[in-house]
């Protein structure tokens, strides 16, 4: 059985509803367990509305019993030069082991030949519709855009997404239609 997490590192709760929520509420209810850790306590109503849980940076993990295959996704501000342990105040998961770090915001360049990958997250109606309400409920601006921007410094990895798909035509990864789950796409 796989375990499938999916966590938003963000210092407002605004921030994380602003530039993941459509993401957040889409793997809710695909099933994920979707976590915003930050130490903001305000606007508790926007996240209760996308459906996910609260952790303070400092706060251990919950470790399920029996993980099976684990697939974690970590999101975090893209504006930090050098985003580790030390500046989120949580472990990273690590490269190869069923995990994905995806950035929003400027893209930095910590290393300069290091590529970027730009990802996009198509959001469903229903993601949109409980975002704007999200947005309503943290105060900001209500308008909600049919997609979410993301980037990676890896591929994404198509194995950890049951709905994509490579085209390998074009270079990119595209969606593929299921009612009950979200797309992420590189662009």
């Amino acid at each position: 059985m796989s375990n499938y997490r999916l966590d938003v590192v963000s210092a407002t709760v605004a921030d994380a509803v602003r530039h993941a929520g459509g993401l957040m509420f889409d793997r809710v209810r695909a099933g994920w367990r979707v976590v915003v850790v930050t130490e903001d306590t305000s606007h508790s109503t926007a996240l209760t509305i996308l459906g996910t849980r609260t952790r303070s940076p400092g706060e251990p993990e919950e470790i399920p019993a029996k993980a099976g295959r684990v697939v974690h996704i970590r999101v975090l501000p893209g504006d930090s030069p050098s985003v580790n342990r030390r500046t989120t105040g949580v472990a990273l998961p690590r490269a190869g082991l069923g995990s994905q770090l995806l950035f929003w915001g400027p893209r930095v360049d910590c290393e300069p030949a290091e590529p970027k990958y730009p990802v996009r997250h198509e959001l469903s109606p229903a993601a949109r519709r409980f975002k704007g309400c999200a947005l309503h409920a943290a105060g900001l601006d209500t308008h909600v855009e049919p997609s979410e921007e993301f980037w990676s410094n890896d591929v994404v990895d198509a194995d950890l997404f049951a709905d994509l798909l490579l085209d390998s035509q074009i270079g990119t990864v595209e969606s593929v239609a299921r009612p009950s789950s979200a797309s992420l796409v590189r662009g």
